[in-house]
């Protein structure tokens, strides 16, 4: 009797050891996986920047519309840069201290409606119209990251939107 006692409790170990294994291994590939992507979101706008800025410091001559357009398409993605450090940073948050981040009870449509409203004007001037369909959904959640996740689906919407 002790042996299989001791059997099911050895084979419950190495069910929960591999477990344990598939998890860190799933999370080794998540996190290259993000770093990847980051990476590759980090490129884009530090490759245009650069772009522009090898042209206004070129050898020939910019005329004041084209170096206005060049500084100006600079500042927006520099602002995307931000936002995208802004997103690391908040990732980091997260998986160093998710506890931190307390935990209420949240309408889902008015945190999007919040998100909305704060990007109308952008949409509005980049002839978007915004529509927020979501049912009142009560759910137990973090706020602040709600609305960070809705303001970035947005703002990428607006952005890249075709």
């Amino acid at each position: 009797m002790k042996n299989v006692r001791l059997r099911q409790l050895a084979d419950e170990a190495n069910r929960l050891r591999r477990e344990a294994e598939a998890t860190e291994q799933r999370n080794r590939q998540l996190k290259q996986e993000m770093t990847s992507n980051i990476a590759h979101e980090l490129k884009t706008p530090v490759s245009s920047i650069r772009g522009y800025l090898e042209i206004l410091l070129g050898d020939r001559p910019v005329d004041e519309d084209r170096r206005r357009y060049y500084l100006e398409r600079s500042y927006s993605q520099t602002l995307r840069l931000s936002d995208l450090i802004r997103d690391v940073s908040m990732i980091n948050k997260l998986e160093e201290s998710s506890d931190l981040f307390p935990r209420t009870t949240i309408d889902v449509c008015a945190v999007a409606n919040e998100a909305l409203d704060e990007l109308s004007d952008k949409a509005d001037a980049a002839g978007i119209i915004l529509n927020n369909n979501l049912p009142t959904m009560p759910i137990q959640g973090n706020r602040e990251l709600l609305y960070c996740i809705f303001r970035n689906l947005l703002e990428n919407s607006i952005s890249y939107a075709g």
